[in-house]
């Protein structure tokens, strides 16, 4: 049976960090923003390393 659409937006890794957890870390952030500013942010928020993995695969646009 295929699985609803909506439902595997919401389906993660089970490595992958929780949203909320991103966005905890993101806190304080003033967008539009750099990748490598938006790196340093997470790490001072105390980004565990999963968020790190994530956080680095995005492509700067900046």
């Amino acid at each position: 049976m295929a699985q609803h659409s909506a439902h595997a937006q919401n389906h993660r890794h089970p490595d992958e960090p929780r949203m909320d957890e991103i966005e905890r870390v993101l806190t304080g952030a003033n967008y539009p923003m750099g990748k490598e500013k938006l790196l340093a942010l997470a790490k001072r928020n105390h980004a565990d390393g999963e968020v790190m993995a994530v956080l680095n695969r995005i492509h700067d646009v900046g």
